[in-house]
């Protein structure tokens, strides 16, 4: 949770490379947790790697269907 946090900090911050690291490691720690996922894609989205950021959001909508936040971070995604 902890890598989670910072990475959302740095993506807010504008370090896209620092959020990266962090958020990289929050899914190697918690690979199902639907929040890392979706992080870590907003981060890749931003990074102009929407292709990879997009499976990351589709596993997130599996384990948490139909929430609103993980489908606007997919929109983004899918605009991209």
């Amino acid at each position: 949770k902890a890598w989670n946090n910072a990475g959302i900090a740095f993506l807010m911050l504008g370090e896209l490379e620092r959020a990266h690291a962090a958020l990289k490691r929050a899914h190697r720690l918690a690979p199902n947790d639907p929040m890392v996922l979706t992080n870590y894609g907003r981060t890749l989205t931003r990074m102009d790697r929407a292709h990879e950021a997009a499976v990351l959001h589709r596993r997130a909508l599996e384990l948490l269907p139909g929430d609103p936040r993980l489908l606007g971070h997919y929109g983004d995604c899918l605009l991209a």
